[in-house]
């Protein structure tokens, strides 16, 4: 009866220390990878940078898309609506930008707005810029989106530029205007997405708001930055 007890006391601790080493070999073997893959993402994300930072950007980089139906058309008439019940209350801001300033209204301010907006980011536009541009999955966010308004007898357009910040989006907010859309330079390309629609490219693809000669044109405006802001910058410096 003993012996049968010593018997299965020994096997349990067997078995308990193959358990143990198992564990053991399961954590390293994870820990290994992730490291790894870590690397391999920090590495990728530090090369992007380089090619975001070079002149002229290479052909991935230089590409401009439209991506459609990002916003419905109720949704785009709500977003000019809110943005203009707060600008009633806050006024429209002239100097937000230091370099090359645009009549508008930060979307995070707008109670209203601001949910709707972000979740529409990251479950649409990251998405497909991840694919087009080939970036590592959960590095790209949002340093800002804001609503912009070109009017007559207002700012009426955009001088050449580039943007300060990795990757960027304009959506179309309205049409009933004339004149207006987005010119790039390097592409000799101007750019008229329809209504709820975005146009996407790389920030450093140099570019313009082109005048408007009629009515008000919205749009909605983001900048997206790797990793986080300015850390391309840092990168590179």
């Amino acid at each position: 009866m003993y012996y049968n007890i010593y018997i299965s006391i020994f096997l349990l601790i067997i078995l308990c220390i193959l358990l143990i080493l198992c564990i053991l070999y399961y954590v390293n073997y994870t820990n290994k990878n992730h490291s790894n893959s870590f690397i391999s993402t920090t590495e990728q994300i530090k090369e992007l940078c380089v090619r975001i930072n070079d002149t002229p950007l290479d052909d991935t980089l230089n590409k401009v898309y439209i991506l459609t139906n990002v916003l419905s058309l109720e949704e785009c008439a709500h977003v000019i609506k809110e943005s203009e019940n707060y600008a009633s209350e806050y006024s429209w801001k002239k100097d937000r930008h230091d370099y090359y300033p645009t009549t508008d209204n930060e979307i995070r301010d707008i109670s209203e707005l601001s949910y709707i907006i972000e979740n529409r980011v990251y479950s649409k536009l990251i998405p497909f810029y991840k694919s087009y541009y080939n970036i590592p999955s959960d590095v790209l966010g949002i340093d800002e989106t804001f609503v912009v308004k070109y009017s007559i007898g207002g700012q009426q357009h955009l001088e050449k530029h580039t943007d300060g910040c990795d990757f960027s989006f304009v959506i179309t907010l309205n049409d009933d205007f004339k004149g207006g859309g987005t010119y790039f330079v390097d592409l000799d390309k101007q750019v008229n997405a329809p209504i709820g629609s975005a146009v996407i490219f790389c920030s450093k693809n140099k570019h313009m708001g082109v005048e408007i000669t009629e009515g008000t044109r919205y749009i909605l405006t983001g900048f997206l930055s790797l990793k986080k802001k300015q850390y391309c910058d840092e990168v590179i410096n």
